[in-house]
């Protein structure tokens, strides 16, 4: 991840030494320490790299999400139109099963 830190090791290593650490603990204990927040700890880069994954991401999703809209709509025009051929074949089957009933039952 990171390869640089703000973390101040000659400062560390100092204070080791004035709390009674021999140079040689000192030393090794800033270089151990050193090295694991260099791991651990981001870096501008590294922001600017998931920051630009994340927006390449938000767009892919917003794509996704934008074609799942359409696809809905779509689905609603088959149905809109599925229940408009119904409508008026009931319409159709009543008025025609009104002018039976009337020629029928006419005298």
């Amino acid at each position: 991840m990171a390869t640089t830190s703000p973390f101040d090791t000659l400062k560390f290593s100092i204070q080791l030494r004035e709390g009674g650490f021999t140079q040689q603990q000192a030393n090794t204990l800033t270089n151990s320490l050193q090295e694991a927040l260099s791991a651990t700890v981001a870096t501008r880069a590294d922001l600017d790299q998931v920051k630009t994954e994340l927006k390449t991401d938000i767009v892919t999703l917003r794509e996704d999400v934008a074609k799942g809209f359409q696809d809905v709509a779509k689905g609603f025009q088959n149905v809109y139109k599925f229940m408009l051929v119904s409508t008026l074949t009931i319409a159709g089957t009543i008025i025609g099963t009104a002018i039976a009933l009337v020629r029928y039952l006419a005298p």
